[in-house]
């Protein structure tokens, strides 16, 4: 394991030097850099938000989320893709979070950032080759097919202690939706295969 100590390629001990090493940005955007005993003073406090159904998401004190939040929220920065069904981007929980791309000018039917891709400032749509990366609604839709992408969505990054809705584990971050499943909840592997490269060339630190 890179940076775990032993021998180096040149053959020097190397030790435990590596070990506490930082392994890449997204780690750096997640968690500012802070003394031990900074750290230990924040793990023995929590941040308890006021999202209206906070009280319903036990899980999330099971995994220590409300003392992990004193650290951070996540960062705006880190871009986190969610493949799915297509995410409602006008959701209260969720519309403050959506990925921009910064290099495309909307509506211009122009692909500015010569990224093989029309007008996709918020993403892209697999199923239907367009740039609505949200649900279709298409005939004989399933109710709970439609709603995943945004469920997952809100988990993730659900807006926090804005007192609507839940609160997602990493209310700072970006989300970026991609469509890659139809409202029936079935998907092609070509549509997912793309919808992945897609992620990883436009900037998604986590998919």
């Amino acid at each position: 394991v890179p940076g775990a100590g032993g021998a180096g390629a040149d053959g020097a001990d190397r030790g435990d030097a590596g070990a506490h090493e930082v392994p890449d940005d997204t780690s750096r955007k997640c968690l500012p850099a802070m003394t031990s005993e900074a750290l230990h003073a924040r793990s023995t406090s929590q941040f308890t938000p006021n999202d209206q159904y906070f009280r319903s998401q036990p899980q999330l004190r099971k995994i220590k989320a409300p003392e992990a939040w004193v650290m951070t929220d996540g960062h705006p920065d880190v871009v986190v893709a969610v493949i799915d069904v297509g995410v409602d981007l006008d959701h209260e929980d969720l519309k403050d979070a959506i990925w921009v791309n910064k290099n495309e000018i909307p509506n211009n039917k122009k692909d500015d950032d010569k990224n093989g891709f029309v007008d996709d400032v918020h993403g892209w749509n697999f199923v239907e080759n367009t740039n609505d990366p949200e649900p279709q609604f298409t005939e004989g839709f399933q109710d709970v097919a439609v709603s995943h992408g945004t469920w997952i969505a809100g988990i993730i990054g659900a807006r926090k202690n804005n007192g609507k809705g839940i609160a997602g584990l990493a209310s700072g971050v970006t989300i970026m939706p991609i469509r890659a499943v139809d409202d029936l909840g079935k998907a092609r592997s070509d549509h997912a295969v793309r919808a992945i490269l897609y992620a990883a060339e436009n900037g998604a630190d986590i998919i």
